[in-house]
């Protein structure tokens, strides 16, 4: 944050280039209000969680498992527009429905419960995978949300994902994918 800060004197700064950081995994509270207070954008990958967690746990301890990619509190200290979900395929699996499932859960292929109290609601997981991610490509105009004026980039789901059992949120599949009003994928 530091080097940040020298390099935000500069011109152009490094928050009007929105840079994002990316794998907070373990950002601390601190470097949450100091990235903040700089305009630094935080890119993190909960899916992290799905196959690493215990691996985690395993060799630092169940405190710092618990307290990987601490999306509850990276939503408080910098709100959702300074934040983006992604995956960071292919070290993790490219299943956006899976990374949400875990943001709403914090659970691992076995159950196994890591960090409940950063756990988040489902409109916020998605807000965090569009109309937040958009923000990164300088797109917020164009896309992320559907609303007149903005390009038809939009997916029909096999499930509602709002209303589902939380236990299928990871198991969702895309069944139609359109991008700028035309059909690109269908199953």
């Amino acid at each position: 944050m530091s080097l940040l800060s020298k390099v935000n004197s500069q011109k152009p700064s490094y928050t009007e280039l929105l840079t994002p950081s990316i794998h907070a995994s373990l950002i601390r509270p601190e470097q949450m209000e100091r990235a903040h207070k700089l305009g630094v954008r935080v890119d993190f990958q909960n899916v992290f969680m799905w196959d690493k967690a215990a691996t985690v746990e395993r060799f630092l301890g169940r405190p710092t498992a618990d307290r990987a990619v601490p999306t509850k509190t990276l939503i408080e200290k910098m709100g959702l527009d300074s934040l983006g979900a992604g995956t960071d395929f292919p070290v993790n699996p490219i299943n956006p429905f899976l990374n949400m499932y875990i943001m709403v859960t914090r659970k691992d292929p076995n159950g196994n419960v890591y960090g409940a109290a950063e756990a988040i609601s489902r409109e916020q997981a998605l807000r965090l995978y569009t109309s937040a991610a958009s923000r990164y490509t300088f797109d917020e105009a164009r896309k992320g949300t559907i609303q007149p004026g903005k390009l038809a980039d939009l997916t029909v789901l096999s499930a509602d994902y709002m209303a589902i059992p939380e236990e299928q949120i990871k198991d969702i599949k895309a069944d139609i994918t359109l991008v700028g009003g035309k059909v690109v994928f269908q199953r």
